[in-house]
């Protein structure tokens, strides 16, 4: 009896990961990789045997396929912020013959005088208008919510934003009335030598993040602190449980025979 296909929804650095080692192991072909921009296609379209399903996808195209018969697992690989999708996911396989995998980030924040907590990114607003935090901040949490700090007090000279070097970053940058000489295209995870040189080369003296563990290179954010910059930590919407990379691998291998 043949094998079921498994749908995973990428779009992090773990999600490519994946999908290499899978196409190692031979066994690329059972998989369609679900990424919604541009830049996830690029990343994942030179691997070899997997499918990628290029678009975002709306939570009745998600009940439609995983009610399909077609698929035996889906794999959240999902950023561990983006929220809505997952809760979009769980709602959609819930009632289907799918197994619903959750590939989890592990979130580490440590102790720190020059680090701070945000809840939301309104409350680091209020933090970077505050006493202390007068100089220029950079941004490391993506394009798609830039708007939200346009609460920063003299918001276009003071925040450089570190976004992927994609169309559609450097547009939304542009759409909130960022210069483009604020407009930093990388890709990264960084080294810690690469962050002091970025924060020194702009003049920052603060750098807002996510907390997304150690595949986002939070730990060489957070070691600026060291080095006398101050951090503000946007925190994750939700407590969440779930598999390590390794371990969704491992599964995925029983299943598929490897």
């Amino acid at each position: 009896m043949s094998k079921k296909r498994t749908l995973v929804f990428a779009g992090t650095i773990e999600g490519h990961q994946l999908a290499e080692a899978l196409s190692d192991l031979g066994i690329g072909s059972y998989f369609d990789f679900s990424v919604a921009t541009d830049y996830g296609k690029d990343i994942l379209e030179d691997i070899e045997g997997i499918n990628v399903i290029h678009g975002r996808m709306l939570p009745e195209r998600m009940k439609e396929l995983f009610s399909s018969g077609e698929y035996a697992m889906v794999v959240d690989s999902t950023h561990p912020y983006a929220k809505v999708v997952t809760d979009n996911i769980k709602e959609a396989v819930t009632g289907t013959d799918c197994r619903y995998i959750r590939l989890f980030r592990d979130s580490t924040i440590t102790d720190h005088p020059n680090l701070v907590c945000a809840g939301t990114i309104e409350k680091a607003v209020e933090i970077l208008n505050s006493k202390g935090y007068e100089g220029n901040v950079l941004l490391t949490t993506g394009a798609k919510e830039l708007a939200k700090y346009k609460g920063i007090r003299d918001f276009d000279k003071r925040v450089f934003a570190r976004v992927l070097p994609s169309i559609e970053s450097i547009e939304i940058c542009q759409s909130v009335g960022l210069p483009r000489k604020n407009i930093i295209g990388m890709q990264g995870p960084f080294h810690l030598d690469m962050n002091i040189a970025t924060m020194k080369q702009y003049d920052c003296q603060s750098l807002v993040t996510k907390n997304t563990g150690t595949p986002g290179g939070f730990e060489e954010k957070v070691s600026l602190g060291d080095e006398g910059y101050k951090i503000i930590v946007i925190e994750r919407p939700t407590v969440e449980t779930g598999l390590s990379a390794d371990e969704v691998l491992e599964r995925l291998k029983v299943y598929y025979g490897k």
